[in-house]
């Protein structure tokens, strides 16, 4: 079960970039997904131990949702170019 929420996003955006110049509605949600880097944080261990569980707040940063994370690409990185 850990891995469906990556395993979603990942469908996702897939299926988008394969809408991609076509007539299909879901070419109008792309722009929903055009952050450089997607952060996901499953459980609140590490890195994450002190997020707060999901709950019902959205005024925080909390485990078992996606956050958009805005940055520059590194000029240094294969995979940025």
């Amino acid at each position: 079960m850990d891995i469906q929420p990556i395993a979603n996003m990942i469908a996702r955006l897939v299926v988008l970039r394969l809408c991609v110049g076509t007539a299909s509605t879901l070419v109008e949600t792309a722009h929903e997904l055009d952050a450089p880097l997607y952060l996901w944080a499953n459980r609140r261990q590490e890195n994450f131990a002190a997020w707060e569980p999901m709950g019902r707040s959205f005024q925080r940063m909390a485990i078992l949702r996606w956050y958009a994370v805005d940055m520059q690409k590194n000029q240094e990185c294969m995979t940025c170019r």
